[in-house]
């Protein structure tokens, strides 16, 4: 089973910042996303958000969130906005449902494996969450790169390393939420791994030529 993840964080590393929101697609082996089976949880911004006001003292990520904050984006709301205190959970309440549920989509540990766009950005921030619990997360360690699964069935026609995903058609899709890029990103998946069988029928089509 492929856990395809998505963080949107306040930072590009855990050593400058915090997690805001975490979104989890799960996909069969066989290409099939389970719609009705996602995971998606906000984490405690309270003591990270900063003073919008003064953009002048922003990092580079925050300025970033800024602007879509200036433009109402509802990505910034999804990740920024906590209503109420009822709302707010501790870290250790969101690592103990996120344990319950991988393990009601797949019992097996040895057989869930993440997948990601990068797997290196999303990775790193699920260790993280878990490493400041002292916990050990609940994934195989392999896991796939869907950057690194394209340039691999691209390589020969497409020069360029680590490019981004493609983009179907969802509709709703909000970029940069944590659960619509999840979903986005499970699409692709499925995508590439249609292409990827495609792409070994044929190999073994002309393969029978020189046996």
């Amino acid at each position: 089973m492929f856990f395809v993840i998505d963080f949107e964080t306040n930072a590009l590393d855990p050593w400058q910042g915090e997690p805001l929101t975490l979104g989890i697609v799960p996909v069969t082996h066989y290409g099939e996303i389970l719609q009705e089976s996602t995971f998606y949880t906000e984490f405690d911004t309270t003591f990270i958000t900063p003073d919008w006001a003064f953009p002048a003292n922003l990092t580079d990520t925050q300025a970033w969130w800024n602007e879509k904050r200036q433009n109402d984006d509802p990505a910034f709301a999804a990740a920024w906005l906590r209503y109420t205190d009822a709302e707010i959970k501790r870290d250790s309440v969101i690592l103990d449902e996120l344990d319950e549920y991988v393990g009601m989509i797949e019992p097996d540990k040895d057989k869930r494996f993440m997948c990601a766009n990068p797997m290196l950005f999303d990775g790193m921030w699920m260790n993280y969450i878990y490493s400041m619990q002292d916990r050990s997360h609940p994934f195989h360690y392999r896991n796939l790169c869907l950057r690194s699964m394209r340039y691999g069935l691209e390589y020969g026609g497409n020069p360029e390393f680590g490019n981004a995903r493609d983009e179907h058609q969802l509709n709703g899709y909000i970029p940069h939420h944590a659960l619509w890029d999840a979903r986005m990103e499970a699409i692709d998946l499925v995508t590439l791994m249609r292409r990827s069988v495609s792409d070994t029928a044929l190999i073994k089509q002309y393969s029978a030529h020189f046996d």
